[in-house]
């Protein structure tokens, strides 16, 4: 049987990770369109806009962490012609922060789950 301080580090891991979903999905909905306008010369937002814009919610909420992604490591995206550096550059600095932000607080967050699940799983901690 599990130790309840575990079941209670499960249950703050679990509701740490959807109050960030519903964060970024709530961000997502209303400024994709207009975070997707400040980077419109970089060739990965314009190849996953045609890929996810039939998708509905969901679709928002994946290029949304796709440009967190590229804006976390921009050097990859540049060197590879899939980014524009001007538009990174120009990115305002708030919204950055504020997608970044959520961005290493899922995956964090993910990470967290993944470690506390094993850890009940294979270590049977009592």
């Amino acid at each position: 049987m599990t130790n309840p301080l575990w079941a209670i580090a499960g249950l703050l891991t679990i509701t740490s990770l959807l109050i960030n979903t519903f964060a970024l999905t709530y961000i997502a909905h209303k400024k994709i369109e207009e975070i997707e306008l400040l980077l419109n010369n970089c060739d990965f937002v314009k190849g996953n806009t045609a890929i996810y814009s039939h998708a509905g919610l969901p679709g928002k909420a994946i290029r949304l962490c796709m440009i967190a992604g590229m804006l976390s490591t921009p050097i990859f995206y540049i060197r590879r012609k899939l980014a524009n550096p001007s538009d990174i550059k120009n990115f305002p600095r708030r919204t950055r922060q504020i997608l970044l932000f959520f961005w290493y607080y899922l995956l964090t967050s993910t990470l967290s789950l993944i470690i506390l699940g094993s850890i009940v799983k294979y270590l049977d901690p009592q």
